[in-house]
């Protein structure tokens, strides 16, 4: 019969009270580790480890506001680091700090999704589809010949930012969620206007010292805005492009629409057109028209006349930015002729991206298919492991792939990297996640700006699957792909509720 009491009442008092105190001893001894470790860092001098230590313990103090660590990762990683990386880089490793900011929401979104049926409810087949690539990742480099070390170093790279896209489409529909949303668009289109002092910056002050640097720096790549550069090095100058012709064709869209007064846009419109200017990112070559095409389809199907005065704006605008691209910033060394046909080589001929030892963007791609095939199936449909082909200057972790075929760049853009590191499984998962994500920009209701500037970004995530490894790389652009995947996901998910609830319950028909 005893053996039937709770075991409760087995426990002697002093176990009873050890019980209700542990919460309290748990955490004086996490505080007295904390304190420890901050001592003997503190103790060693390094910045950068006292910074991420910091960064660490204020990350568990904000998971009891998420909304926080969102704001967190979008001002650091969008406005901060950047200038940050550009003038001391010695403390570029400060952004390891918001990577497990990016990791912590992952953990949040991740219980909220499996716990809350309503965070899952309208959910999106895209979110799905990315949200199982970091695990098929994870489980097709079990198998895989790369270390430890690499594919943990390629899954923090890749996935870094995946839970501030989880924990944004997981957010519940309701105004507050409605509220922060809407201020982080709006922090975005400030954010886009600012890009003109940074960029002006950059090409009136740095690009002069950069000029016979060599080894292949190229002196205008430094332009890039308030993202990620390096002074000895390249810059995101292609993401801050992309990123001004979301905003672009945002602002564009509402002021056709009337959503914004015609000196809204008057004064928005040269702030972000001019740092498409300042740096020779000739990729606004091909998402020009995209932008005027969603911009304006509408104008398009109704008008004829207008879709031609249309084109002729459209023409004129693409002369003026290839004599900017191919006169204006000409060094003399080549002439407009000889760069035209040097940038066609260098991207879809044979001409070598960096130098005559390395593939190109195209290149990169029928590289990788010689090299798989039925004599090493394994590795053609599951890829050699997270981590394997990367490399990059003065990187801590290169993969074995990247030291078996030196000076290639095999890594060059997101999709040869995907194919290398997690095969042809993998690399259709992320296409088939982008091709749904793009589908359902053109579904959703959306405000107009909003709506054309996340159709823009879907086509410039399609286009950098060939044209950089930013996608999978830069955390600038990691970030706004992360956001605008979840906000997209959250606006069709606001939806489906609104459309549920307009359907009346049969059973009150009857």
């Amino acid at each position: 019969m005893a053996s039937l009491l709770p075991l409760r009442a087995w426990w002697p008092e002093p176990l009873s009270r050890l019980k209700a105190y542990l919460p309290e001893m748990v955490a004086f001894a996490v505080s007295a580790l904390l304190a420890v470790a901050s001592g003997v860092l503190v103790a060693h001098g390094n910045p950068v480890n006292v910074a991420l230590l910091m960064g660490m313990v204020a990350g568990f103090v904000l998971l009891a506001r998420p909304q926080l660590i969102v704001w967190l990762i979008l001002v650091g990683t969008l406005l901060v680091m950047g200038p940050v990386g550009l003038f001391f880089p010695g403390l570029l490793k400060i952004s390891w700090a918001f990577s497990l900011l990016g990791v912590m929401l992952l953990g949040i979104a991740t219980v909220r999704l499996l716990l809350n049926a309503d965070a899952r409810e309208g959910m999106p087949v895209f979110v799905w589809l990315l949200a199982a690539l970091p695990v098929y990742a994870v489980l097709a480099s079990l198998p895989a010949d790369s270390s430890l070390n690499e594919s943990a170093a390629g899954w923090k790279r890749i996935f870094q930012f995946f839970g501030l896209l989880l924990f944004v489409a997981a957010l519940p529909v309701n105004a507050d969620s409605e509220r922060l949303l809407a201020r982080c668009c709006r922090f975005l289109f400030w954010l886009a206007l600012l890009q003109l002092p940074f960029a002006l910056y950059q090409y009136l002050f740095l690009v002069p010292l950069r000029i016979g640097m060599g080894d292949g720096v190229v002196p205008i790549d430094i332009v890039s805005g308030s993202f990620e550069a390096n002074m000895t090095g390249g810059g995101s100058s292609g993401t801050m492009a992309m990123f001004l012709l979301c905003g672009l064709a945002g602002t564009l869209t509402a002021w056709h629409r009337r959503v914004i007064p015609v000196w809204g846009a008057l004064a928005a419109v040269p702030l972000l057109c001019a740092p498409l200017l300042l740096g020779e990112t000739k990729v606004v070559l091909i998402l020009l028209p995209v932008v005027l095409l969603f911009a304006y389809r509408d104008v398009i199907r109704r008008s004829p006349l207008l879709a031609v005065l249309l084109v002729l704006l459209l023409a004129s605008a693409m002369v003026a930015l290839l004599w900017v691209y191919f006169v204006f910033f000409n060094d003399g060394l080549l002439t407009p002729e000889q760069q035209f046909v040097q940038a066609i080589a260098y991207n879809f001929g044979e001409h070598g991206y960096v130098d005559r030892y390395s593939l190109n963007r195209t290149t990169v791609l029928s590289f990788w298919f010689a090299e798989h095939g039925w004599h090493n199936p394994l590795e053609t449909f599951f890829g050699h492991g997270l981590g394997a082909s990367y490399s990059a200057d003065a990187t801590l972790q290169a993969g074995y792939l990247s030291r078996r075929y030196p000076l290639m760049n095999i890594n060059l853009n997101t999709l040869s990297t995907l194919l290398w590191d997690t095969g042809l499984a993998g690399a259709l998962l992320f296409c088939l996640a982008l091709f749904a994500l793009l589908r359902s920009t053109w579904r959703v209701q959306a405000p107009p700006g909003v709506a054309a500037a996340l159709q823009v970004a879907a086509c410039c995530f399609l286009l950098a699957l060939w044209y950089s490894d930013a996608l999978i790389v830069a955390s600038s652009f990691e970030v706004l792909f992360a956001f605008a995947a979840g906000y997209l996901a959250w606006l069709v998910k606001k939806e489906r509720k609104r459309d549920e609830a307009a359907v009346p319950d049969p059973r009150t028909l009857s």
